[in-house]
């Protein structure tokens, strides 16, 4: 199984031009050519930001993995005063420090764990039981701003049919849940339901979600709740079955959170330096207004790293021939 990996901190470093040791440049060549991730293997998109004021003119360069959001930047900085570039020029770099976890690490953060099941769903029937109710339990606390209780020691101990309760910080409201991970292709039978069902009225809930990484539930069990609507509302008996295609959607959004920007690069990039244009695309120039702000480029590097046939194949700015073509090679 592949491993998950979770953002841990970022390497910092600045020099003057004229101060950089050898070593520093032994660095930047190695980021440069590098063109899958060091932790993962995958996909390693390049871009490029040019910025010029009146008084500074800065380069940028950015690699990005789409897999598990490892990044490089390094950038110059030449500065102009009376009418006059400095010859002395300014660089700087950091890269991201990621954590390494199992699969099933009890450690590894919910986070990390959502966005590489966001990336394979597959992975879904090798998550343990435990992790599986984890995983649940964080993304519908995080969506209903509520608090989890748990009925029982840990996923083998007795529960009596309900994994856990979220309660609602608004209202007070309080919703069972039961969480099935299942390792086959199977759809979520009925009888299941029906005891999560008879786990509710004995003990007292009015509210429950059955959750099923099954990526659909029987017609049976779907027959049970249409069916049994009117048995239901007369015992006040609220009921919502969470298939593993509306999972693996709450599983996208929980990872995304909102902001598509790996943590190490939040707040890096501002909107309106909106001029990052992947390698390939330097043919003819940079626009002076226009191409992608830093939420596009994470985007548009994770369509590229989906697409294992078309990577850039551009070198970059130092070494740029203004005559070879610069394209998306296949």
């Amino acid at each position: 199984m592949p491993p998950l990996f979770n953002y841990r901190d970022k390497h910092f470093e600045s020099r003057l031009w004229d101060s950089a040791r050898p070593d520093d440049w032994d660095v930047r060549n190695y980021f440069r050519v590098l063109r899958t991730c060091r932790y993962c293997d995958g996909r390693v998109a390049r871009w490029v930001q040019r910025l010029t004021t009146s008084d500074l003119s800065t380069t940028r360069w950015l690699k990005l993995c789409s897999s598990c959001g490892w990044f490089w930047l390094w950038w110059t900085h030449q500065y102009r005063s009376d009418e006059i570039w400095d010859s002395e020029r300014f660089i700087e770099w950091e890269y991201a420090i990621l954590e390494r976890f199992d699969l099933n690490d009890a450690d590894a953060p919910l986070k990390a764990l959502a966005r590489t099941l966001a990336s394979d769903w597959t992975l879904s029937k090798h998550l343990s039981a435990q992790r599986a109710e984890d995983l649940v339990a964080g993304i519908f606390r995080e969506h209903c701003d509520a608090e989890i209780e748990y009925l029982s020691d840990g996923v083998h101990s007795p529960d009596g049919g309900i994994d856990f309760v979220l309660v609602t910080r608004a209202t007070g409201d309080r919703i069972a849940f039961q969480v099935k991970r299942r390792q086959t292709d199977s759809r979520e039978r009925v009888q299941p339901v029906r005891e999560f069902i008879g786990a509710l009225c004995m003990k007292g809930f009015v509210r429950g979600t059955y959750v099923s990484t099954a990526e659909a539930f029987t017609a049976y069990a779907i027959r049970e709740i249409t069916d049994g609507a009117a048995a239901l509302r007369g015992r006040r008996l609220r009921l919502q079955l969470v298939d593993g295609q509306r999972l693996r959607g709450l599983v996208r959004c929980f990872a995304e959170d909102g902001d598509l920007i790996p943590t190490g690069l939040r707040g890096w990039g501002r909107i309106e330096e909106n001029w990052w244009q992947p390698t390939s695309a330097l043919r003819g120039g940079i626009p002076s207004s226009g191409g992608l702000d830093l939420r596009e480029v994470v985007q548009k590097s994770r369509e590229l790293g989906q697409d294992q046939t078309r990577h850039d194949q551009a070198v970059d700015d130092d070494y740029w021939d203004p005559d070879a073509p610069l394209r998306w090679d296949t």
